[in-house]
């Protein structure tokens, strides 16, 4: 079976001394997750493997300056009750 998933987090962190070049305040970093991904279920015993590619990209308003994106896979075994 087919799992999609698409997520957003935001981080706020107040700096008092980030640096020279910004003033003391609030920054924000902004986190986008997506999820394609497998999924395997046993129908009898409940035994399931799950398997993902799960990219995120990473961006924020001062440290990074920019967009980066990392590439990450996942995979479970399990068994549902």
């Amino acid at each position: 079976m087919l799992e999609l998933g698409l997520g957003y987090t935001l981080y706020m962190r107040y700096l008092d001394n980030p640096s020279q070049l910004a003033e003391p305040g609030f920054y924000y970093m902004h986190f986008m997750f997506a999820r394609i991904g497998y999924r395997y279920q046993n129908p009898k015993n409940g035994l399931f493997f799950k398997a993902a590619f799960l990219p995120y990209a990473a961006f924020d308003d001062f440290f990074l300056g920019g967009v980066i994106i990392l590439p990450h896979i996942g995979i479970a075994v399990g068994k549902s009750f």
